[in-house]
């Protein structure tokens, strides 16, 4: 008998460990903030609830992340707390200080040439950057965890309510809607305006590029963020329908009164709604910060002689300017890099070593068994058909088929956006109805299916696709 009680209506709880397996482009320098909250509970300096696991691991080898969480029963802890009003009242004045924490740094440093700041300041806004990023992951933990909960929780919820297989597809993408403009559509709106308003578009995109130079970065640090992607940025506002919002919505209030949602259960979905938002928000603030540890990691490169991409291999507190002007420390740094790099925590207590020969078992461990499969299956994000040769997409510095293609990929981010433009579908690996891939999908109408598992395992660049996004199946027509 689990001991564990929540407040509301829920799926039978898992019993032990539930693990969250995934893979992304990453280096310490940016996600080790995310663990530290993990692995140092520093959610509960904020909140009352436990985190209820204890153990996971990050292996970092060359500019890509494998991630093992034991997540057991975070998200259904952070529902109930939040399904408390007062409770969520407090998170969101929190969370505007946090916002504003990551928007003074960018005002501040955004514009500035790093190469004018001393080695002292340039590792002090590596710290601050990276202290901001931790409260960032501590305060908002609802777009953290909640989303493959939300997914599990609705599945039960609408079986429990009768509803017929087929038409539970049909039914996510509409209760999952938000009343709120992701971050990505609004900066997209503001640069379309301001292009259009502008004499010169060029002169106007090119200024618009510096103002939001952190619109592409990512976990692994800054990605550049061109003229051209601004232009396709504001050709991509014009597809913003704010009608449909409102459709949407009284199509959400439809479904839930037709299936007699109780009030609790409309607090639910209504903070499932507003998780969906607070991904995307979240992610442009976490930007923000990557793009400036970049550039600080880059201005220490150039003053120390220490490689740029070395550097990203460091734990965040741990550069000092003593340790950069010690060779057996820039040594540290090239092995972890070169040899890969396994961070991981245990009952609590976190260690860290060079991989080297052992990288293979930690592979092992996170690799999902591809097997031989002629169908893919997963969750619709939305809805819709497609037919189309798959590309198979593991960094965000790949070239982008000239061709329309089917995007298979362990997890979007928006310095993927170039491939989101392009493709016919999007097949992914991992999240829940409320990751990134779910909400650009449903922005660009393009059919997607989230967490397969095994998507980039089980197809290859070339095979010839059906996606069917109104079941939740990939099926394979042609192998290449």
């Amino acid at each position: 008998m689990n001991p564990v009680r929540f407040s509301y209506p829920h799926p039978p709880l898992p019993e032990s460990k539930t693990w969250l397996v995934a893979q992304r482009p990453g280096t310490p320098a940016f996600l080790d903030p995310y663990m530290k909250v993990w692995a140092d509970q520093h959610i509960e300096r904020y909140y009352r609830f436990s985190l209820l696991f204890a153990d996971g691991y990050w292996l970092y080898q060359g500019e890509t992340s494998f991630i093992k969480l034991n997540v057991r029963m975070f998200g259904y802890s952070v529902l109930d707390y939040f399904l408390s009003g007062k409770n969520f009242r407090m998170y969101l004045r929190r969370w505007d200080k946090v916002k504003a924490q990551s928007d003074r740094l960018w005002h501040r440093y955004g514009g500035k040439a790093f190469s004018m700041l001393s080695g002292e300041q340039l590792v002090e806004l590596v710290h601050e950057c990276q202290r901001v990023l931790e409260d960032i992951w501590a305060v908002s933990p609802l777009a953290a965890m909640i989303g493959d909960m939300a997914t599990d929780w609705t599945n039960w919820w609408l079986e429990q309510k009768r509803v017929p297989l087929d038409q539970r597809q049909a039914h996510f993408s509409t209760l999952f809607h938000s009343s709120e403009i992701s971050e990505t559509v609004k900066r997209q709106i503001v640069i379309s305006k301001k292009i259009r308003r502008a004499v010169n578009k060029r002169k106007a995109a090119e200024r618009l590029a510096r103002a939001f130079a952190y619109a592409k970065s990512n976990f692994n640090g800054y990605v550049e963020y061109s003229a051209e992607d601004v232009l396709r940025d504001a050709e991509a506002a014009q597809k913003f329908n704010p009608k449909e919002q409102k459709v949407l919505a009284k199509a959400k209030q439809a479904i839930l009164k037709k299936l007699g949602a109780n009030t609790q259960e409309r607090n639910i979905f209504s903070l499932f709604g507003y998780c969906q938002y607070n991904r995307d928000e979240r992610m442009a603030y976490e930007q923000r910060l990557f793009a400036l540890i970049d550039w600080a990691l880059g201005g220490l490169a150039e003053k120390f002689d220490v490689s740029h991409d070395a550097l990203k291999y460091s734990y965040a507190g741990e550069l000092t300017l003593a340790k950069l002007q010690d060779k057996t420390y820039k040594d540290l740094l090239g092995a972890r890099r070169d040899g890969g790099l396994l961070v991981y925590w245990e009952n609590g207590k976190k260690g860290s070593y060079v991989v080297g020969e052992n990288a293979k078992k930690i592979f092992d461990a996170v690799r999902t068994d591809e097997g031989k499969h002629d169908q893919v299956r997963g969750q619709v994000a939305f809805r819709g058909k497609a037919r189309g040769i798959v590309r198979v997409v593991a960094h965000p510095k790949e070239a982008v088929p000239d061709e329309p293609f089917v995007l298979a990929i362990s997890m979007t981010s928006p310095d993927f956006m170039q491939f989101l433009r392009k493709c016919v579908a999007i097949v992914t690996n991992e999240g829940g109805i409320t990751c990134h891939a779910a909400i650009l999908s449903r922005e660009l109408k393009i059919p997607c299916i989230i967490g397969t598992k095994i998507a980039t395992k089980v197809l290859k660049d070339g095979d010839e696709v059906e996606v069917d996004a109104e079941k939740g199946i990939v099926t394979i027509l042609k192998r290449a």
